[in-house]
């Protein structure tokens, strides 16, 4: 789905190094809902571009493990990257920014419930790998 596209390019997106040129070009063409969705009471009704999302369950644990490995290898990258520029600020910014990421990540992990035998080790594992990127970004501070 379109919005599982989104989120896949979301975590692709480099955190620090030469971010003011795409890397990849990407077009998108967006097609509207078949009646238009409107919010507020009868008087002052407005379009609104995009619903609200349904909640999430067990089910979905599986495509947000798997989007949370691709985030780590995301990550992995960025911090191959900042360990090969010299000191600065753009550099120290940029382990701020993998930094936030990754703990937003681990935070994102733990929340994960109901999860079975396997999913759970793979919670565990990319947890692990999380933990490992965060002490690689404390020694480039």
């Amino acid at each position: 789905s379109g919005r599982r596209g989104l989120r896949r390019l979301q975590v692709l997106a480099p955190l620090c190094g030469n971010t003011t040129e795409p890397q990849v070009p990407v077009a998108f063409r967006l097609a509207g809902p078949p009646e238009p969705t409107t919010v507020g009471d009868a008087e002052t009704k407005r379009p609104v571009a995009f619903a609200m999302e349904e909640a999430r369950n067990a089910e979905d644990a599986g495509e947000e493990l798997e989007i949370a490995a691709l985030e780590v290898d995301s990550r992995d990258r960025d911090i191959a990257e900042l360990k090969g520029q010299q000191f600065s600020r753009q550099r120290q910014r940029g382990v701020a920014n993998v930094e936030e990421a990754v703990l937003a990540l681990e935070c994102r992990l733990e929340a994960l419930s109901g999860l079975d035998e396997t999913l759970a080790g793979q919670r565990l594992w990319l947890g692990e790998r999380a933990s490992h990127l965060r002490r690689v970004l404390g020694r480039l501070k």
